[in-house]
């Protein structure tokens, strides 16, 4: 309702109507309404682009936000604009704010994450390596954001099957997050959850049914969490059992 009443009053072309605009339509993406969303983002876009110029700040965030709508849908046409939209602002990103700033590499774990998604993650492994560096250097070693790209990076690298180094990873994240979270916090309880599974892929079961079981607990302490719910849905203890089962019959 706001961006009709801003219009009516300022205008549709007006810069404090498109910023309602853009508003609404995170808003819509926040809620998993992506084809509203995309719709409003665009809107966003033309005005912005057509006020403010291209590599205004304002109007490369409408873009990002394009991006993640479209990357949010099905469809090849719908992925393969997002990832044009995305070098796009990487690229202003990158000429105007510098390589190393958070924005810049925001966009480019975007990026990288549409490209994981498509199975791109030979293409996507430089780009998660730059987001850990630059966070490591802006935030520190233990942020939370910095956390998630060390585990967007160890994904990308098991995914490549460079097991060795996606291991160490994997645990960086776990202990990060356990230290600033506690143990049980829904965050740590998706990187137990995320190193039991690696673990079990490599056929690890004496060391992975510990972890499943603690994922178990801490999933169900956490119910009105859409990750533990989903945890607790692949049935983490029944893949501690089957692990132990498994770690029996290999001592026998």
């Amino acid at each position: 309702r706001q961006p009709a009443a801003r219009e009516e009053k300022l205008g549709a072309k007006h810069e404090d109507t498109l910023s309602s605009v853009h508003s609404l339509a995170t808003v819509l993406l926040d809620q998993g309404q992506y084809a509203a969303a995309e719709t409003l983002f665009r809107r966003a876009v033309a005005g912005r682009t057509e006020k403010l110029g291209a590599t205004h700040q304002d109007t490369l965030r409408s873009p990002n936000g394009l991006a993640l709508a479209l990357m949010c849908q099905k469809g090849k046409p719908k992925q393969d604009e997002a990832a044009r939209l995305f070098r796009r602002v990487l690229a202003a990103q990158e000429a105007t704010l510098g390589v190393d700033h958070e924005s810049t590499l925001i966009t480019a774990g975007n990026l990288a994450m549409l490209l994981m998604k498509q199975g791109e993650h030979a293409v996507a492994l430089p780009l998660n390596r730059r987001v850990l560096a630059g966070r490591e250097a802006l935030l520190g070693d233990e942020h939370p954001r910095t956390l998630v790209a060390v585990n967007n990076l160890a994904f990308t690298l098991q995914e490549l099957r460079r097991f060795d180094e996606a291991e160490p990873l994997y645990r960086r994240s776990l202990a990060g997050r356990e230290a600033r979270h506690g143990p049980t916090h829904p965050s740590t309880v998706r990187a137990v959850w995320e190193l039991a599974v690696f673990l079990f892929e490599r056929g690890r079961y004496a060391e992975a049914a510990p972890l499943f079981r603690r994922a178990a607990d801490g999933a169900a302490a956490n119910p009105d969490n859409a990750h533990c719910r989903g945890i607790l849905g692949d049935d983490p203890l029944g893949y501690a059992m089957e692990c132990e089962r498994r770690a029996k019959e290999a001592e026998q």
